[in-house]
């Protein structure tokens, strides 16, 4: 098997296109092409690139001898000590998955972290003159109750001269305003 032969094995591998591996270690795509069918041979830093970016064993890519890749222990592959062997083992299955799988997994974080954003602000709305009263008299038992520890977004019991009439419309407009905002901040409303 040629060098040639042995990065398209390890292109393949990874679920890369040529564009793919190209662009990951600074070559164009029609260089890559002609590495892969041995119109060209790669460069030393060609080679130490894949090797490097994809964790690949240079004495393999050069010569076809040993394994295909470079063992990858807990230490070399993340030496972040405040990561555990769950999240070691999630971003392994991350790096070794295919780039459609990779996406779909950055969308899902993302979309995720997105909910957990809108979720912990509260959008600021224009209220009618009958919200204003009600919201002073929840902004009264609210700086009446708040203190410097307490930072979570847990709704506050009911305030005194309220009805629960009044006290579960505050709550549903609350919802219904923070779920407009995320909807607006997705664009979809």
């Amino acid at each position: 098997m040629t060098i040639g032969e042995r990065i398209k094995k390890l292109r393949q591998e990874k679920h890369l296109t040529q564009q793919n591996l190209a662009t990951n270690i600074g070559i164009s795509q029609n260089g890559m092409a002609l590495i892969e069918s041995g119109k060209r041979n790669p460069s030393n830093q060609t080679i130490m690139s894949i090797s490097r970016e994809f964790h690949v064993n240079e004495n393999w890519l050069r010569t076809g001898e040993g394994e295909m890749f470079l063992p990858q222990d807990e230490e070399n592959l993340l030496l972040d000590a405040s990561l555990d062997a769950a999240d070691r083992a999630i971003l392994r299955a991350y790096i070794d998955a295919p780039p459609a799988l990779r996406t779909q997994i950055k969308q899902l974080i993302l979309n995720a972290a997105d909910n957990i954003r809108e979720s912990a602000v509260p959008p600021v709305t224009a209220p009618t003159p009958e919200e204003r009263e009600i919201a002073k008299r929840v902004a009264a038992y609210d700086a009446g109750q708040a203190t410097c520890n307490n930072l979570s977004r847990v709704e506050p019991p009911k305030p005194e001269g309220l009805t629960d009439d009044e006290w579960e419309r505050i709550l549903a407009d609350r919802e219904r305003d923070r779920a407009a905002f995320a909807a607006e901040e997705k664009g979809v409303g």
